[in-house]
């Protein structure tokens, strides 16, 4: 008897405590909470993206290309304040091209193009089973809540552009190329090809053509009697081309620089991701890097890659002080990075995660950047 009792006690001793059972009640509350922390949470990333670009690199790509202007042409009140200005037309960009991409998508899938597909494709279920006009047909007019933000940039683009605009009348001469240029970034979101390679050239030329006009208008370029500057003729200086400070020699650089070191981004993000393992554009890329590099080398005046070329003059109309060696042999340097990234990285089997590419292209912007603001700022 005693022996049966010690073993009960014992194990007593080593039984688990059973939880209480959930009631349903608590249980609907709990999960009731959650969700809607989450649908609260995904409204609210939802709303930020439909006003701010969520990519660091596309903003890396926007903006580094205005701030070196600014760096090459020195500093000035007006070259800043374009800046910001700058930053206003990228969200603009950004928030009208979601937009046209929606509008293009709903004009799709109007009910009078669903009609006509429908009586172009046969259905195999009988005729008494088909409906038309049905509220499932009709396209939800989702941009609308795209319109909104297109609106307000619009409204802060023109209430901070256009006081620059008075104060610097000048930059009416860089309306026509910016203009085309925007007609052809909507046209791409219209016809959703603002990935394609020349939707990027779009944007890649509409980047590095921002880093001209905030030289021009730099405290080293800008004239102190301000006016309608002539295009040609007038003013004969070693720092302009064809007689204009609209088109000043450092800023034409620096500005071909970027877009040739832009693009070579989009072509090895491609190799990365969207077209990884295609040989024709790990071609395309190899190619152009290769090209960039050997540009980069003949303009610094160092050997070129074959050993071939040697050149020892400065290029005619910059100043020596403009290309220091020092800052000659770095932006080399960044060049031979940028192709032996492209050379190497892409023939990795397993993918790379996109955070990854994003910190490497960061990275090799920043480079650039540093580098082509050395040899000409």
């Amino acid at each position: 008897m005693d022996q049966l009792v010690s073993k009960n006690v014992h194990a007593d001793r080593h039984q688990r405590p059973t939880p209480a059972p959930c009631t349903p009640q608590n249980t609907h509350v709990i999960v009731t909470q959650t969700d809607k922390h989450t649908k609260l949470a995904k409204n609210t990333r939802h709303h930020v993206k439909l006003w701010i670009p969520d990519q660091p690199g596309a903003w890396t790509m926007a903006l580094l290309p205005a701030v070196g202007g600014v760096c090459v042409g020195g500093p000035s009140w007006r070259n800043c304040w374009m800046l910001a200005a700058w930053a206003l037309c990228y969200c603009l960009d950004f928030t009208a091209a979601r937009w046209l991409a929606v509008r293009s998508h709903e004009a799709g899938r109007s009910p009078a193009n669903l009609q006509l597909r429908a009586n172009q494709v046969p259905r195999s279920d009988p005729p008494s089973n088909h409906t038309t006009g049905t509220p499932s047909m009709l396209p939800h007019s989702r941009s609308r809540a795209f319109l909104t933000p297109v609106l307000v940039y619009a409204f802060l683009v023109a209430a901070v552009g256009l006081p620059l605009l008075a104060l610097t009348p000048e930059l009416l001469w860089y309306a026509v190329p910016f203009a085309a240029l925007a007609t052809l970034s909507l046209l791409a979101a219209w016809r959703r090809q603002e990935r394609t390679l020349w939707g990027n050239a779009v944007s890649v030329l509409a980047a590095g053509c921002i880093t001209l006009v905030a030289t021009a208008i730099g405290n080293s370029n800008y004239p102190h009697n301000a006016g309608l500057w002539p295009i040609f003729g007038l003013v004969h200086d070693d720092t302009d081309i064809l007689g204009s400070p609209l088109l000043p020699v450092n800023g034409i650089i620096a500005a071909v620089a970027f877009i040739l070191t832009e693009y070579a981004s989009v072509l090895f993000v491609k190799t990365m991701i969207r077209e990884h393992g295609n040989k024709k554009y790990y071609i395309l890329s190899l190619t152009y890097h290769l090209t960039l590099f050997a540009l980069t080398s003949v303009y610094i005046g160092f050997k070129a890659p074959i050993g071939l070329i040697a050149l020892h003059a400065r290029p005619t109309g910059l100043p020596a002080s403009k290309l220091d060696p020092i800052a000659g042999r770095l932006w080399l340097g960044a060049a031979l990075i940028l192709l032996l990234r492209a050379v190497f990285l892409p023939l990795t089997r397993k993918r790379l995660k996109p955070l990854h590419i994003g910190i490497v292209e960061i990275f090799t912007s920043l480079m650039n950047f540093v580098c082509i603001v050395a040899a000409l700022g």
